[in-house]
């Protein structure tokens, strides 16, 4: 919260930008999974404003700890969630092309 002020300064237009978020906190329902959506939809909606074209990559990490079902879990309700939002049209989710 802190840093949100100094945020504009630190983004640039052109650049890659990772986002990482535990895949553990997606596997159920909760405020687990409820603060990690919050959180990589506030990010995407901030880097999108400020910068428009630059890319993005979501990482998901622990995903040695996550089964296979759990896996394809996750990655289904990230698609739903993120066709869901209202900044939808801002974002270009290549769901079919994930892998973790």
């Amino acid at each position: 919260p802190e840093f949100h002020s100094f945020m504009p300064m630190l983004i640039t237009k052109n650049a890659v930008y990772v986002l990482c978020f535990n895949l553990q906190h997606l596997t159920q329902e909760g405020p687990a999974f409820a603060t990690c959506l919050d959180a990589l939809c506030q990010w995407l909606d901030n880097l999108t404003l400020l910068a428009p074209s630059s890319k993005i990559a979501l990482v998901g990490t622990h995903r040695d700890d996550l089964q296979r079902a759990e896996i394809d879990f996750v990655h289904s309700r990230l698609t739903a969630a993120f066709r869901a939002h209202p900044s939808r049209r801002q974002w270009l989710w290549y769901g079919d092309q994930c892998f973790f």
